[in-house]
């Protein structure tokens, strides 16, 4: 968590908003960076590509799994 508050400490003095949360279906860690003046994403980790992708091989694991039982 220090470092968590550290980082953000930094990214805030460089004028930046930073977010950390789990996206529900991956549980991916997502961590945003938004210009705070105008609530614009400057940037996300993962890309909203890459959750997706992430969604989907979860949901298909769980229908294979289903099928399975």
């Amino acid at each position: 968590a220090k470092a968590a508050a550290d980082i953000q400490q930094f990214v805030q003095s460089m004028g930046r908003n930073l977010s950390f949360s789990v996206d529900e279906v991956s549980g991916y860690h997502v961590v945003r960076v938004v210009n705070p003046s105008t609530g614009e994403l400057v940037r996300q980790l993962p890309s909203d590509e890459l959750l997706k992708i992430a969604r989907d091989f979860e949901r298909l694991n769980n229908v294979l799994v289903s099928q399975r039982a």
